[in-house]
C-alpha cells in the first residue's frame, strides 16, 4: 500500500516518519522478542507487544494523578448550602 501524505502535503520518507514517532526503535524490539520467544500466533504477539509498549497518553495520565476526595471536597465546597437552600425551597 502506498503511503499518504500528512496534512501538511509534505512528502516524508516512510524510514523517517517510523524513526521520528519512535514506531521503528518499538517494532525492532517487539520483532526481537518475538524471534526469541517464537509463539504459535506471531501476528497476536506483536499486536500485543505495540499495545504493551505504546507510550501512555496524556489524558490516561491525567487520570492516574486524579484524587477523587480532593475533588469531591472542592465540588461540595463549591456547593456548599446548596442542598439546605433547594430543600427549603420544595417544603
Amino acid at each position: 500500500p502506498r503511503l499518504s501524505r500528512p496534512a501538511g502535503g509534505v512528502a516524508v520518507g516512510a524510514r523517517s516518519y517510523l524513526e521520528d514517532t519512535g514506531v521503528l526503535s518499538v517494532l525492532h524490539d517487539g520483532m526481537c522478542a518475538m524471534a526469541k520467544v517464537r509463539p504459535q500466533d506471531p501476528r497476536q504477539f506483536i499486536a500485543d507487544y505495540l499495545l504493551d509498549h505504546a507510550p501512555v497518553p496524556d489524558y490516561v495520565k491525567a487520570m492516574d494523578s486524579f484524587d477523587e476526595k480532593k475533588v469531591g471536597a472542592q465540588m461540595d465546597a463549591l456547593h456548599e448550602g446548596a442542598r439546605e437552600v433547594l430543600a427549603n425551597k420544595v417544603e
